[in-house]
C-alpha cells in the first residue's frame, strides 16, 4: 500500500529561478522545513537528512539516491528500503506565464507505509503543504530583498526608494 500526497501551488519565479532553488542543496535551510541534502545535485546518491516536530522520529540521516533530474522541469529523490519502507519526494516544474506551477509529491511505499498509512497520509499532507508554502515564501521574500537593494526599481517604488505620489 502507498501514501502519497501532493500540492500543485503558482509560483511568480521563472522555472529557472525556482530550478535554482531546488538544485542549491546548501541552502535548503532556507527554505525546506524538514529536508537536507548534501552532495552533488545529479543523478546517484547524496546524503539525506529528515527532522521534524512532526513524526516520533526527530531526526534520521540516511543515504539516498537522485532518481530523476531533467532541468528545469522535474527532480525526484528516494531514500529507505524497497518493499519495507520508502520515501519518494518529487518536484515538478511547469512554465506558467512568467511564473512556475509548482507540484510538490511525496510518497511512502512498503510495509510500513500499510501498517502506518492513517497516520503517514495526515503528516505526509501537512508536510507537503508546509514545504509549499515555505519555498514558495522563501521565493517571495527573496524577490523583494533584490527589489528593495538601492538603485533597484520594483512594483509600484522607484529606483529612488522614495515612494510616489498618487
Amino acid at each position: 500500500m502507498m501514501v502519497e500526497a501532493e500540492r500543485e501551488i503558482s509560483l511568480g519565479a521563472s522555472p529557472a529561478s525556482v530550478w535554482q532553488l531546488l538544485m542549491d542543496f546548501d541552502n535548503y535551510a532556507a527554505w525546506h522545513p524538514f529536508v537536507r541534502l548534501k552532495g552533488e545535485p545529479g543523478l546517484g546518491e547524496i546524503a539525506y537528512t529528515y527532522s521534524s516536530s512532526l513524526a516520533r522520529v526527530r531526526i534520521l540521516l540516511a543515504p539516498a539516491t537522485i532518481t530523476r533530474l531533467d532541468p528545469e522541469r522535474c527532480f525526484e529523490w528516494r531514500s529507505g528500503v524497497r518493499r519495507i519502507f520508502l520515501t519518494i519526494e518529487s518536484y515538478t516544474l511547469e512554465p506558467r506565464g512568467a511564473g512556475t506551477l509548482l507540484i510538490h509529491r511525496l510518497e511512502y511505499r512498503g510495509a510500513l507505509s500499510a501498517l502506518l498509512h492513517g497516520r503517514l497520509a495526515r503528516k505526509a499532507n501537512a508536510m507537503v503543504m508546509r514545504t509549499s508554502q515555505s519555498l514558495a515564501a522563501y521565493l517571495a521574500r527573496h524577490r523583494l530583498k533584490a527589489w528593495a537593494r538601492p538603485g533597484k526599481a520594483g512594483p509600484g517604488k522607484p529606483a529612488s526608494g522614495k515612494r510616489r505620489r498618487r
